[in-house]
């Protein structure tokens, strides 16, 4: 009867230990740290509209994919001296993704997409999930959740034209709730 119960707390126990693994951060303290404070030139998570037109006066204003009901306002830039182009997206009026993209001619100038991952990667270390497809040359996935952030980088065959994009998750998870809180879909 004791030999039962013990095999029983250990079924019950054993999915809490998965779960407990499952959601374990694979990186150090340092890489969280740093991206936690992740900037494009200078641009963070977390900053204002004001920050980004003091960076770059030059902002234009993406309404198709801004959606004010739900607060959010995409904004771009072309000026950037490291990209060719940069969205910021920012919900409650702060940014909460910056995406990033290379085109080809900028990857090449760097020696190649490998260049943009290699930097990253001595920063921010591996990435979690590297995923081959059909479409895309690299397809990387890093989740950093003691720092609830989410980082993305790929480059498509076709234009060998790359993607960054650091987002911070909670905003992020706040905003397609308040986006699916809102969604007319005609019933």
């Amino acid at each position: 009867m004791n030999n039962k119960i013990l095999v029983l707390i250990g079924f019950l126990c054993l999915p809490i230990a998965f779960t407990e693994n499952a959601a374990a951060d694979d990186h150090t303290p340092e890489q969280n740290s740093a991206i936690k404070s992740f900037a494009f030139e200078g641009i963070g998570l977390g900053a204002t509209y004001l920050e980004i037109k003091a960076k770059y006066p030059d902002i234009e204003f993406l309404k198709e994919k801004s959606d004010a009901k739900v607060g959010l306002a995409v904004w771009t830039t072309f000026s950037s001296k490291a990209a060719d182009s940069v969205d910021f997206q920012l919900f409650g009026g702060k940014v909460v993704e910056i995406r990033v993209f290379y085109f080809a001619k900028t990857l090449e100038k760097y020696g190649g997409y490998k260049s943009v991952y290699e930097k990253f990667v001595a920063k921010y270390g591996k990435e979690d999930e590297a995923t081959d497809n059909e479409d895309h040359l690299c397809d990387y996935t890093w989740q950093f959740f003691d720092a609830n952030r989410y980082v993305h980088f790929y480059v498509v065959k076709k234009t060998y034209d790359g993607l960054l994009v650091v987002a911070d998750k909670e905003a992020s998870r706040q905003l397609t709730a308040k986006q699916k809180a809102n969604a007319d879909v005609g019933f």
